[in-house]
């Protein structure tokens, strides 16, 4: 009788186990995609500002366009330091929001 009660309690155990295990896994696994997407979104945006950079005003509109979708692209996911140093370059360069 013992032996048909540790085999289920140990079969609950495992099946509780692996469900967490599993669980985690799924967890870290869309973490890591989150910040793989993340991190090509602002390295796209860093190499949009760095083609037009020093263009003044001869920048065409497609690399205009490039740098403003940089600019969204870092105001939707940098994190607060990013955002600020965008604001701070913004300024620097006499560009504000419009209101």
């Amino acid at each position: 009788m013992n032996t048909g009660w540790e085999i289920i309690i140990s079969s609950i155990i495992i099946i509780i186990s692996w469900a967490v295990g599993h669980w985690l896994n799924d967890k870290q696994e869309l973490h890591n995609k989150k910040r793989e997407v993340r991190i090509k979104y602002l390295i796209d945006a860093y190499r949009s500002i760095a083609s037009a950079a020093n263009r003044c005003n001869q920048a065409s509109k497609e690399q205009k366009f490039q740098i403003e979708s940089a600019v969204e692209d870092i105001q939707l996911l940098g994190n607060k330091r990013q955002v600020d140093a965008l604001k701070k370059i913004g300024l620097s360069l006499g560009i504000t929001a419009c209101d």
